[in-house]
């Protein structure tokens, strides 16, 4: 299913309190840069997003409180385009 979250993903997402929109690369914690749009799968809103899909609205705890992202669109999984992942 191409359009779920799963590891190295890359997403388009929409933060619904700001309405600003990220691209995020779901990844393990060692190669975690948020800046660059690295998202550890250990991090709160790494956790949340695994396993959901494009359209899907996700909620975690961040430092200011309780946020809510929408997964706009999978831009990349790596199953669906033949990646073997180990």
């Amino acid at each position: 299913m191409p359009d779920f979250v799963t590891m190295d993903s890359h997403i388009e997402v929409k933060f619904l309190e700001t309405g600003k929109t990220k691209e995020l690369k779901l990844v393990y914690p060692q190669n975690a840069n948020y800046e660059d749009g690295l998202i550890s799968v250990l991090s709160p809103l790494g956790c949340a997003l695994l396993g959901f899909k494009a359209g899907d609205s996700v909620a975690f705890e961040a430092t200011g409180g309780t946020q809510i992202v929408r997964i706009e669109k999978v831009l990349f999984q790596p199953e669906a385009n033949g990646e073997d992942l180990l």
